[in-house]
């Protein structure tokens, strides 16, 4: 997970290992610093919060044991930023920041890493990061999940079958709203939703609404090849959310259709990902859409296009360094 490179940036993560290692073919990168055995899940003692606080301290400890102080590191979340500036390093870029202005987190990035150089995943966060004098870049997002192989169809079945997942800023109420217009049909219209809570399923003449418990990656991506298309509800909270449901779903070869936010702008097309007004009926809005849907081979290929992990990676190392450079020169 090392090379011996003697300039170069290095990049801090808590990724899983096959991960981490994606970073170590990049020219700008000099050596990767990840964890043995970082959390999967995200949590520690059955706490997220505990999961990314003892995580990103960990791996912080191993780049101030292993690092000189005066290299320039990027991690991948600001979490690790933040322990690495309370362990004294100074020069610092992060991925992403996933707060809004006014938030508990948002405070404690800017009281402790006001300096730190933010590549983010949408111009809602670097507009605000440079708001208050920080500096920040825009990346569109990108990834290649461990999701099985998509399905080849031309989606010429007559049931439509829609899914929704994930949680973060989820508009739930919106949900709702779907899942009583979906019964209310009657039509054949099929809802799986994977948001968290119990499982149940609902039925009303040929209409069908399910509600899935917690599923694994490999089974989240399962559902999404399943789906005609999938529906991300978002609410408008001034951040950025919802960015990896759409790569995964266009990985998967599935469309999407998404409510408006000001962090998700960046990512709407009108063929394969489109945004629409969050006041419109869903189900109206999902069966319209479902009449002229691309294929999934199409679908995936514009994943692979503008998607993929490898140019996202690239991005990041080149709007840091770019930073940075900035950053030099008005010093």
């Amino acid at each position: 997970m090392m090379r011996a490179r003697s300039e170069g940036i290095i990049v801090a993560t808590t990724a899983p290992a096959e991960r981490a290692r994606e970073w170590d073919p990049l020219p700008d990168v000099r050596r990767v610093v990840a964890l043995k055995k970082p959390s999967l899940s995200g949590r520690r003692f059955g706490k997220l919060a505990l999961g990314l606080g003892l995580d990103a301290l960990a791996v912080a400890c191993k780049v101030r044991l292993t690092v000189d102080s005066r290299a320039e590191v990027l991690t991948t979340n600001p979490w690790i930023a933040v322990a690495l500036r309370l362990l004294g390093h100074r020069d610092l870029a992060s991925m992403g920041i996933y707060a809004a202005p006014g938030s508990t987190t948002w405070r404690i990035f800017r009281r402790l890493i006001p300096r730190c150089a933010m590549v983010v995943m949408s111009t809602l966060e670097r507009d605000n990061w440079q708001r208050e004098g920080g500096s920040a870049a825009y990346v569109r997002y990108g990834n290649s999940f461990p999701y099985p192989r998509p399905r080849h169809n031309d989606r010429a079945e007559n049931a439509v079958r829609i899914f929704v997942g994930g949680s973060s800023d989820r508009d739930h109420a919106l949900i709702a709203r779907l899942a009583s217009e979906v019964l209310e049909s009657g039509a054949e219209v099929s809802l799986v939703v994977a948001v968290g809570g119990a499982e149940s399923t609902e039925r009303s003449g040929r209409a069908e609404v399910r509600w899935l418990g917690p599923l694994s990656q490999e089974e989240f991506g399962a559902e999404l090849g399943d789906a005609t298309l999938s529906f991300l509800p978002l609410e408008e909270n001034g951040r950025s959310a919802g960015h990896m449901f759409i790569v995964g779903s266009l990985q998967m070869g599935t469309p999407v259709i998404y409510t408006e936010t000001e962090g998700m702008r960046e990512y709407g097309d009108p063929v394969f990902c489109r945004a629409v007004p969050r006041d419109s009926s869903p189900l109206r809005v999902i069966l319209e859409a479902a009449t002229n849907l691309p294929s999934t081979t199409d679908t995936h290929e514009f994943w692979a296009e503008n998607y993929s992990r490898e140019k996202f990676l690239e991005s990041v190392v080149s709007a840091s360094q770019k930073l940075r450079a900035t950053k030099r020169a008005h010093d």
